[in-house]
């Protein structure tokens, strides 16, 4: 069960991160405005970091389930890594 929801994560993850590069290639100014904000505030800031660990986790899970283990624990690691320090 833990593993089909780390899966959906990862799969919702990966369509987030699709819509916001055909975004920022199609409206990059409404894109760069966005990102303004992330880091707008502190509390903006800091629970866009607490959210991200949430699909590196997925990722870092889902690694050996994968045909590419070895790239989604690097990506997860990576995402866990510079979340926490920031």
């Amino acid at each position: 069960m833990i593993l089909v929801v780390a899966k959906g994560i990862v799969i919702l993850f990966a369509i987030v991160f699709f819509l916001a590069g055909g975004i920022m290639f199609i409206r990059p100014l409404l894109f760069r405005s966005w990102i303004a904000k992330a880091g707008s505030t502190p509390l903006i800031n800091y629970s866009e970091i607490t959210i991200r660990l949430i699909p590196a986790m997925a990722m870092v899970y889902v690694a050996p389930e994968t045909k590419l283990p070895l790239f989604f624990q690097l990506f997860g690691w990576i995402m866990i890594v510079t979340s926490m320090v920031l």
